[in-house]
């Protein structure tokens, strides 16, 4: 069995895995990174922990060797076509090449096509393991299922220990066949039970908020001081010339901390008074916006798009995520606050989400908090909470309708024994649907430890074993 692992950022739990899975299964794998700073940090690691890698491709290095072609559009329409892709979903999926000139983003893109059509042979590897967070991972997730081969990818499952395997739709997998098994039995264990009632009734904020969050100033100031390196600095040039998938400007951990300083003025926990739903922005640029709501990635113009489609005695009220409330501007507050009867605010999740009248989410964790308190849910994104049956899937113009003809309704239906036996059935099914395992950042130390890379790696077998 041969597996390519596509690396990110802070990699020594991957890396553990690999070797883990190598001397315990005798799996052969190979990495990649996009970015050439990561690369030679990932050297390092490898060297260092004694990683059984057998090649290792650098990104960035292929792509300065790449010579340039007559009609590039041509080539990508070539590549569009025999592999039915999308290249304007995937060029717009990418945290880097959306900042770009597309002339320059489109040869970007050229050389990931070069790299994994004749650097890296797809068709060589059983199994790849990656994220779905940038044009280089959608690429190769599309490749993989052209060439019948498994792309796995997985990340935190929003409780404690708990990952979530998925794929470019947002589904769980496993979830929606539990989901039906308990619709169609109606029978539960006292483990069922108690698991069902301590997840309604013990809400609490997913344990990864705690390390995602961009609060910390000593790890800012940290991460600016690594970057005064000569080498580091080169790889800086390079990634801004080649890389993709990443941020590769030293000015970002700058403003970072010049927003962390100046942030708790613009604090507000507004809750209002009068019935309001709740937009929780999602942290940008990431794959919640980029991969699985494409259509929606700005999200200050989808927030005027609700205001012109929900009733006005309705506020509509902006939950500023905690990993990016530090570093909005006054400029982008100012623009919410000029749509009328719209407001931002810091307040406390579960306050918002108890007082609210409807959650309306890409592909927020409120969405499923909202589902565990009862509340009415519109999805505007991919997201495994899709699958539940009283999840509103509309239409931006469906909006104004279900407001003024179908919301009234809700505090009925909620009494109904048929949306009694689904919120079980499901709630139940999207926990038991996690597997074990620590995906928190790599601030938390504890998911290097022995215990969690064993835990991490057993999985992995588990899904290779029943895919």
């Amino acid at each position: 069995m041969k597996i390519l692992y596509i690396l990110k950022r802070f990699p020594l739990r991957e890396l553990l895995i690999i070797k883990y899975l190598h001397i315990n299964y005798e799996i052969e794998f190979d990495c990649m990174v996009y970015s050439r700073r990561y690369y030679k940090e990932i050297s390092d690691l490898i060297k260092t922990h004694g990683v059984p890698i057998g090649k290792f491709y650098d990104f960035v290095g292929f792509s300065k060797k790449v010579k340039s072609v007559n009609n590039i559009d041509l080539e990508i329409l070539k590549f569009e076509n025999y592999y039915s892709i999308n290249m304007m979903r995937v060029m717009n999926s990418d945290r880097l090449l959306i900042k770009l000139p597309y002339s320059e983003a489109k040869q970007r893109i050229y050389n990931v096509i070069e790299f994994f059509t004749n650097e890296i042979r797809l068709n060589e590897y059983d199994y790849t393991i990656q994220e779905l967070s940038g044009a280089g991972d959608l690429l190769c997730y599309f490749i993989m299922n052209k060439l019948k081969k498994v792309p796995i990818v997985y990340w935190h499952g929003r409780y404690y220990n708990k990952v979530e395997f998925t794929d470019i739709n947002g589904s769980r997998h496993n979830l929606l066949k539990i989901y039906r098994t308990h619709l169609e039995l109606q029978c539960y264990t006292n483990k069922d039970e108690e698991l069902y009632h301590s997840l309604v009734n013990n809400v609490k904020e997913p344990p990864y908020m705690i390390y995602e969050s961009n609060k910390q100033t000593i790890l800012i100031l940290k991460e600016i001081y690594k970057k005064i390196d000569f080498n580091l600095i080169k790889n800086f040039f390079l990634d801004r010339k080649y890389a993709i998938d990443n941020d590769p400007t030293i000015g970002t951990k700058f403003r970072n901390l010049y927003y962390l300083f100046r942030r708790n003025s613009t604090r507000v926990d507004y809750i209002p008074d009068n019935k309001f739903l709740i937009f929780p922005e999602q942290f940008t640029p990431e794959a919640s916006t980029l991969t699985f709501s494409p259509y929606y990635y700005d999200q200050i113009e989808f927030i005027k798009l609700l205001r012109r489609n929900i009733p006005l005695n309705y506020i509509i009220l902006i939950k500023l995520h905690p990993s990016m409330e530090h570093t909005r501007d006054k400029k982008y507050l100012s623009e919410i606050s000029k749509i009328p009867a719209c407001y931002y605010t810091h307040a406390n999740n579960y306050e918002l989400i108890k007082k609210c009248t409807c959650v309306i989410t890409f592909t927020s964790t409120m969405g499923w908090e909202a589902i565990l308190y009862d509340k009415p849910v519109i999805s505007f994104g991919n997201v495994f909470y899709n699958d539940y049956k009283y999840i509103k899937k509309l239409d931006i113009k469906q909006l104004s309708d279900f407001f003024i003809f179908e919301l009234g309704n809700w505090k009925r239906i909620i009494n109904t024994p048929e949306y009694l036996e689904n919120k079980k059935a499901f709630v139940l099914a999207a926990y038991k649907a996690l597997m074990d395992g620590n995906l928190n950042s790599y601030k938390d130390k504890s998911i290097i430890e022995d215990d969690n890379i064993i835990t991490l790696s057993e999985t992995l077998i588990k899904v290779i074993k029943n895919s």
